[in-house]
């Protein structure tokens, strides 16, 4: 695992892998960037976790009838809106609204590439999309995702390094 130099990363812990793989995590962390010229923080997450690529990519795939369905609390749906090829789709995220409704429900749509390569690493990247088929959901602001992918890589034995990365 390598962190950026010059430490422009604080260390935290990512409690919702924990909590996906209810399973012991290694060195599990959050890091935290000033994210200019963004007025917010960028997050990545790296850890290692116990289970193969494929366990781990079930946990955090954001599909419909997916274990992430289960355990995340700011997802209320997701919509695979066309399929390009087997590994390229449009997608739809609707999120609740949060902090006592100040935050109105959000719908995002993104263009997402899954990939799986011959070591057995799975990617996913992303990033906002507009699709004529997707306009806005009444009672939903169209939210903006900036680019990010997931990355779960083989380790020896039943364990993966997993990284959520903003590109």
């Amino acid at each position: 695992m390598e962190n950026l130099p010059g430490s422009q990363w604080s260390v935290g812990f990512l409690e919702a892998i924990y909590g996906v793989s209810r399973e012991p995590v290694s060195a599990l962390s959050k890091f935290i960037r000033s994210a200019t010229p963004f007025w917010m923080s960028l997050y990545r997450g790296e850890g290692i976790v116990n289970g193969t690529p494929e366990k781990v990519w079930g946990c955090v795939k954001p599909l419909a009838g997916t274990l992430r369905d289960q355990w995340d609390e700011n997802v209320s749906s997701f919509e695979i809106v066309e399929s390009i090829t087997d590994t390229l789709c449009v997608s739809r995220t609707a999120t609740p609204s949060a902090a006592m409704k100040l935050i109105s429900p959000r719908d995002f749509v993104d263009l997402v590439l899954v990939k799986k390569y011959e070591d057995g690493t799975l990617s996913s990247n992303a990033v906002n999309a507009e699709h004529p088929s997707c306009p806005p959901r009444p009672g939903y602001v169209r939210g903006f995702n900036h680019p990010c992918g997931c990355f779960c890589e083989p380790l020896p034995g039943p364990l993966t390094y997993m990284t959520l990365e903003p590109v």
